[in-house]
């Protein structure tokens, strides 16, 4: 529609042009077909701007103030009742309203960082005694504590931050959708949080500009790409607020189109192993960027990948100074495309401090890069990828916090006899667990059920407990990891060591060794990469009978003739073991069901509304001809009731 207006008006401008020049007659002469393609190629630019923005083109008028909502319009329709947490809601049969039900773990999460939130804002410490204190506080000594839902859709969440976090003292829950905002003023009057939680029908990015510096929390999880709505939420959140982000478009992030990356989040992505982490830390880069256009700075708390999205919880502050560290903290990566080693070029350095204190920033040094822009193990072009925020992704501190609130979920302690950080909440009724065994190295925790018999807080609690578990252990230092399968491929081995045996080897030659949430597989080390491959063919000529090293000059055969210099010994070390996974805690669980993964976007005529799941299996593989068929029976493959899924996806 926005592309028809647009090249009328250039059709009506070259007109105009032409009869002045004096030659109206050429335009008869233009073919139809090559004018329109030239008018559909010179905006290019301005249908991006209208596809970013395509949430907001099906509103009238984005910035007038809601309307009165037809409750009874939108209880009176088909729905059936959902039950998440203390909330309970309708939702239209007919996905008028968007709901999926895979998002809970991503909704409970925002809870729990909520709730961990809102105590660091209003003081005092972070237990369930603190939480009940202000929620019987009076409303004329309560401090304000704002929450903005931007894209609320069926207001599930902003209920739940206003029945499940004490203290909270007011709660936007926003919608473009008239039908959608119908349904959340509806859900609200059935919840009784109507002194709470606000309904409103605006434009999210005009209501966030408009509001700027005025809410503590700003959560913005739209249906695709955040990078529409980031300039606003940086705007619209407090100095020292939290911003709640989601990234629905994985793949772009992880490779699948690189310039389509770029076109959105101002750098390129790769695919890899270590994709997911690199998705991460492309969206920390956007927010970053986003932020220090306006003379603010981030903070990562929580970066998860789970299930087909990114969840990124970072805090927002302001500060000119901290901003000019940006550079720093960015870093171009240059991987090989079939071994995966990667160098990172930080794009900025910092000296020591001036005469006030404050840090002087200066240009970064060039990393020592092999020679031609080949890989200097195993001869492959380097390819480019990046800028990526090179910094932690976590804060070990904050997660900590989020355990200790779980209560009856998890808490944090050491396992190797160092004494707990004094911010994080010692064990309540509890002794000591006799199994477990001391470990070597570096302070490491764990995750421990208190034994009072109190049921969890969340339906998620135990995904919750192991997820934050992997971060906790993750190393803070090492940007991106490597993926064992991928460095069997690379050598084209017939086996591979196991991952005690290989950290145990890593450990053994005098390096730290962690997992990273995003991939069971992953190896994320301070270990050189030579020292990876050199302990790969040491393992392998150590199983392997005959050497079957290629003949031809090939990548394969570059790494399998290497040299190794280090001397390895994979047995398997106690240390080698997380406490995560000597706890048994679900680090990495599989889909329950078939089907899970992102919803159907919400409809806007409901007229003989067609099941989500026969539209999905009509339309699989459209694009090759038709539907794929299993032979035999007709039916489609997503029909079969198995799934295959890689362990560390789960879906939405």
């Amino acid at each position: 529609m926005y592309v028809y207006h647009y090249c009328t008006t250039v059709l009506c401008s070259m007109f105009r042009v032409l009869t002045i020049n004096g030659i109206s007659n050429t335009v008869s002469v233009i073919k139809p077909s090559v004018f329109v393609l030239t008018c559909y190629q010179s905006s290019y630019k301005l249908r991006q701007t209208f596809t970013v923005n395509r949430r907001r083109a099906n509103s009238q008028d984005c910035n007038t103030q809601s309307q009165p909502f037809d409750i009874a319009m939108a209880t009176n329709s088909e729905h059936h009742i959902i039950k998440e947490g203390l909330a309970e809601i309708m939702c239209p049969s007919a996905n008028q309203v968007f709901y999926n039900p895979v998002q809970e773990f991503n909704r409970d999460l925002t809870v729990a960082v909520v709730n961990v939130e809102i105590v660091a804002t209003l003081g005092g410490t972070n237990n369930v005694a603190q939480c009940d204190e202000l929620s019987h506080e009076t409303s004329a000594n309560r401090k304000r504590f704002a929450i903005l839902e931007a894209l609320s859709a069926t207001g599930l969440r902003s209920i739940r931050f206003a029945k499940e976090v004490p203290g909270v003292t007011m709660v936007t829950a926003n919608d473009i959708s008239s039908s959608a905002a119908a349904i959340i003023a509806a859900n609200i009057e059935r919840n009784g949080v109507g002194h709470l939680v606000t309904p409103s029908n605006r434009d999210a990015v005009a209501l966030m500009k408009e509001s700027a510096g005025s809410y503590d929390v700003i959560d913005v999880d739209p249906y695709g790409s955040p990078c529409g709505f980031l300039d606003a939420a940086v705007e619209g959140v407090t100095s020292g607020g939290l911003l709640c982000i989601t990234f629905t478009d994985v793949a772009i992030l992880h490779g699948k189109n690189p310039e389509t990356c770029y076109a959105r989040y101002g750098a390129s992505s790769l695919r890899a192993g270590c994709g997911h982490e690199m998705a991460l830390r492309i969206g920390l880069h956007a927010v970053s960027q986003s932020a220090a256009r306006h003379g603010r700075y981030i903070e990562p708390l929580v970066s998860l990948r789970a299930d087909f999205y990114i969840r990124l919880f970072v805090r927002v502050t302001r500060g000119q100074s901290v901003v000019k560290g940006n550079a720093a903290a960015t870093s171009i990566v240059y991987m090989c495309p079939h071994c995966e080693s990667h160098w990172l070029q930080p794009l900025g350095g910092a000296r020591g401090p001036d005469s006030r204190g404050q840090p002087l920033y200066c240009a970064a040094s060039a990393v020592e890069m092999p020679p031609g822009g080949r890989c200097a193990h195993c001869g492959t072009g380097l390819r480019v990828g990046g800028p990526i925020w090179a910094g932690p992704i976590h804060s070990r501190e904050y997660i900590g916090r989020i355990l200790a609130h779980l209560g009856s979920g998890a808490i944090q302690r050491p396992v190797d006899g160092t004494p707990p950080d004094a911010t994080q909440r010692p064990v309540e009724a509890t002794q000591p667990d006799a199994t477990q065994r001391p470990v070597e190295g570096p302070p490491r925790y764990a995750t421990q059920r208190l034994v009072d018999g109190t049921p969890p807080r969340y339906a998620t609690q135990r995904r919750m407990e192991g997820t934050l578990a992997v971060m906790l252990e993750e190393l803070p230092d090492v940007p991106l990891h490597y993926s064992i399968d991928k460095l069997s491929a690379a050598l084209k081995l017939r086996g591979s060591p196991t991952q005690l045996e290989l950290r145990s080897a890593l450990i053994a030659a005098g390096y730290t060794v962690s997992y990273c949430h995003t991939n069971k597989l992953s190896v994320k080390t301070n270990a050189p990469a030579r020292v990876l491959w050199d302990l790969m063919l040491l393992w392998h000529r150590a199983h392997s009978d005959t050497d079957p090293t290629p003949s031809s000059v090939s990548a394969v055969c570059q790494l399998r003739r290497r040299t190794p210099d280090i001397v390895a010994d994979f047995t398997v070390r106690p240390e080698a073991t997380p406490p995560s996974k000597f706890n048994k805690l679900a680090r990495f669980p599989l889909n329950p069901t078939p089907n899970w993964g992102p919803g159907s976007r919400a409809k806007r005529l409901a007229n003989n509304p067609e099941d989500l799941v026969a539209k999905r299996l009509r339309l699989q593989g459209k694009r090759s001809g038709g539907s794929k068929q299993s032979e035999g029976n007709g039916t489609t493959l997503a029909d079969s009731g198995t799934v295959s899924v890689d362990s560390d996806s789960v879906g939405r």
